[in-house]
């Protein structure tokens, strides 16, 4: 972020927020259903849970390697 009191960029530190409980358990459905997940299953999950797409991608992407490894991750992408 721009500061601009003294001219110079600011990293700008935001506070984690949590998925609740039921974000939680929409997504771990649609995951086992089917962990490869389309364009637009992506967009379907995110409206579904009102996260953006790119969260409901890294959520489905931080299962895959727990599941099965970090090695089966990437040839699954």
């Amino acid at each position: 972020m721009f500061n601009e009191a003294n001219g110079q960029m600011e990293r700008v530190i935001r506070k984690r927020k949590r998925k609740s409980v039921n974000q939680l358990e929409e997504l771990a459905l649609a995951f086992d259903t089917d962990p490869h997940w389309s364009k637009e299953t992506l967009f379907q999950i995110a409206t579904k849970t009102s996260l953006t797409e790119a969260q409901v991608y890294k959520w489905g992407w931080d299962q895959k390697r727990k599941k099965y490894g970090v090695a089966e991750a990437e040839r699954m992408r």
